[in-house]
């Protein structure tokens, strides 16, 4: 299987939709999310931590225009 640099071209066609519109990877990552209650019980909004977690960098190259994964890896190992 071919692996390309992020940043890189896209070296073939999409084999799902036959274009070339792009790639995209998905990171699976741990975030949270704090909820705020006032004093009578309603909520009062919230915000996310500012602290995330990185678990996975993705290395699957996934087509911008139909989501299908496409016939390449991304090489991640320089971030």
């Amino acid at each position: 299987m071919k692996i390309i640099e992020l940043g890189d071209p896209q070296p073939m066609d999409c084999p799902s939709c036959g274009d070339k519109m792009g790639y995209k990877h998905s990171d699976y990552m741990k975030v949270h999310y704090e909820t705020f209650y006032n004093s009578d019980g309603s909520e009062g909004g919230g915000s996310y931590s500012d602290f995330i977690r990185i678990l996975n960098l993705g290395v699957i190259a996934i087509c911008c225009e139909c989501n299908a994964r496409l016939p390449f890896k991304l090489n991640r190992s320089g971030e």
